[in-house]
């Protein structure tokens, strides 16, 4: 067991190096432990180059031509996943180069396959939705708006029973109301003037 003196010292030591202090030093470590890069929250890694996703990325941009934020969302969703994917198909060649059999690395080349299967996954879902929105965009109403109706001011709210109890269910958002305050009928609650629940 360490004595005093020495809990002391080590303390000191600890205060006089804990790492880099400045935003470039820290940026500079920032990729120290990266093995393989695919659970980084960063997209683009030092080895690579960040001309070569935006080129791509414009590139489906053009062949998709998204009008909408989902759409331009869509079409990022799929670019990064295709840009992860190379890297899972660099870090596989480059185990495999290796170690020719794959047999040290058998738990990391599984977890590369399941990677790899969720990012393609991820990039035809992307895709098959924008195909979707491209056959049917979303119609939002053009035109002058409707006149304001008193109803529209109240969020009605179902009031049928519940499966196991008779009674109704409880009222999702209760307003605490002054003593003698008018309450509304049960299941309709006013609308807050700033347009959210509050």
């Amino acid at each position: 067991m360490a004595t005093e003196k020495q809990i002391a010292a080590n303390r000191a030591n600890a205060n006089k190096s804990t790492g880099p202090k400045t935003a470039e030093g820290k940026a500079n470590l920032r990729f120290n432990n990266l093995r393989h890069g695919l659970r980084t929250d960063a997209l683009i890694l030092p080895c690579e180059d960040r001309r070569d996703f935006d080129n791509f990325l414009r590139e489906l941009e053009a062949e998709w031509q998204p009008e909408t934020p989902s759409a331009h969302m869509l079409v990022e969703q799929m670019a990064i996943a295709q840009w992860k994917l190379r890297r899972v198909d660099r870090t596989q060649r480059a185990i495999l180069i290796n170690d020719p059999d794959g047999v040290e690395h058998i738990p990391v080349l599984d977890r590369l396959s399941r990677q790899e299967a969720r990012l393609e996954r991820s990039f035809f879902r992307a895709s098959k939705e924008l195909d979707r929105l491209k056959r049917n965009p979303l119609k939002l109403p053009r035109g002058p708006k409707p006149a304001a109706d008193s109803s529209a001011n109240v969020i009605r709210f179902p009031t049928t029973p519940h499966p196991e109890t008779s009674t109704p269910h409880p009222e999702p958002c209760t307003e605490r109301s002054e003593p003698g305050a008018e309450r509304s009928e049960p299941g309709v609650r006013p609308r807050s003037h700033s347009g959210g629940i509050p």
